[in-house]
């Protein structure tokens, strides 16, 4: 979905909803998978949804995030439909330029020729290991 945000005011209003979403939406934007099972995420979920979400099966589960329109939807909770078309709908625009990382290892590629750049990859992952085996060793 592409948005065209032409004034100065659209972009702010754009914004603003952005961040009332994600605000709202924080524990879930922020988190990983594992954390609804060590975190018990699921129970901050709320009860409309968890009832609703609780009950699907997995073949209606992949309808539902793959967009699936088909009569045999399950109903669900206009507070959750709200949120995944909000979260359609709100996309952070985001500029295609250089990036700080793309940046960084161009200037650690320059006059380093390949061999070395091998060399420093292979070095680094070696140091990586290291640390980590040192770091269960430590704990």
């Amino acid at each position: 979905m592409e948005i065209n945000l032409k004034s100065k005011e659209e972009i702010q209003n754009h914004l603003k909803q952005c961040l009332k979403f994600i605000g709202e939406y924080k524990f879930l934007s922020e988190s990983y998978i594992i954390q609804f099972f060590t975190e018990d995420l699921w129970s901050k979920l709320p009860e409309s949804w968890q009832h609703s979400l609780n009950n699907l099966q997995p073949e209606d589960m992949k309808k539902i995030i793959l967009e699936q329109n088909e009569n045999s939807q399950p109903t669900l909770p206009l507070s959750f439909l709200a949120f995944k078309t909000l979260a359609s709908r709100l996309p952070i625009i985001r500029d295609n330029g250089e990036t700080p990382e793309n940046n960084l290892q161009q200037i650690f590629k320059k006059n380093v020729n390949p061999k070395k750049q091998h060399e420093i990859q292979v070095l680094s992952q070696v140091c990586i290991h290291f640390l980590f085996s040192e770091i269960k060793l430590i704990s």
